[in-house]
């Protein structure tokens, strides 16, 4: 799937390198180095149509020319706390990295980081779920990477710009991954310059994250600032030491 040396052919991080959650709304960074990969090789999780009913409609089915409300996904064999949402959980220093491949592509897909908030925005405007099927702006299609850290919840929006009623599918290829917070600065900021290989995922937007400094907290971790790359070297290792404190 990549040339990047730290993945797989699946997308995934290799055990044994750096894998970075990237939260902008903060502009900070939890470098985290994947320890283990459970089910190895065979992470590949076929879902279904979506946990979302219009009207009469089949279950997943978004109607001609109109906007889904808010989803998560659902897992009826999960124990009752996480049944509800299946990415999301309080394991420490355990993040679940994943490709949610939804079809047809031709439905627009809103991410909502975090849950029930709209976190892009254009020029002082933000995406509108009444307006998702016009000329509009903050959605993408096919498959969307993400990453799931302890307690931050996600939400999505479906939104059907066509003339006909379309039945979304869900699957996803996952690496539940066990991490361990890299904490040494000078392969932190080797790691910001890209001086060692490792791989990003971006999680929400400019609305600050709830459950953030708990996520820390679980994942052991530090929010690094990010370091402009005309810092000096020892200015930087200043400002990461002083983010590890």
């Amino acid at each position: 799937m990549s040339k990047c040396p730290v993945l797989d052919e699946k997308g995934l991080v290799k055990v044994g390198n750096a894998f970075v959650l990237h939260f902008p709304f903060n502009n900070s960074i939890v470098p985290l180095k994947v320890l283990h990969r459970a089910n190895e090789g065979s992470e590949e999780f076929e879902y279904g149509p979506p946990s979302y009913t219009s009207g009469t409609h089949e279950a997943g089915v978004i109607p001609a020319s109109t906007t889904s409300s808010e989803l998560v996904f659902s897992y009826s064999r999960l124990e009752p706390a996480t049944a509800p949402d299946m990415w999301y959980h309080r394991e420490s220093n355990k993040v679940y990295h994943v490709f949610i491949h939804w079809q047809p592509e031709i439905l627009r897909v809103y991410e909502r980081w975090p849950k029930g908030t709209t976190p892009q925005e254009f020029r002082g405007v933000i995406p509108s779920s009444d307006l998702g099927t016009s000329i509009e702006f903050g959605f993408t299609h096919g498959t969307v990477e993400t990453a799931f850290p302890p307690v931050i919840r996600a939400g999505w929006l479906l939104a059907n710009p066509t003339n006909i009623d379309l039945r979304a599918c869900v699957s996803f290829t996952y690496g539940e991954y066990e991490t361990e917070f890299i904490n040494d600065p000078q392969v932190i900021l080797d790691i910001i310059r890209r001086y060692i290989p490792n791989h990003q995922v971006r999680i929400g937007g400019k609305i600050e994250i709830p459950g953030f400094e708990e996520m820390l907290d679980l994942l052991h971790a530090k929010a690094i600032p990010i370091i402009p790359s005309w810092t000096p070297p020892n200015q930087a290792l200043a400002a990461i030491k002083g983010a590890l404190q």
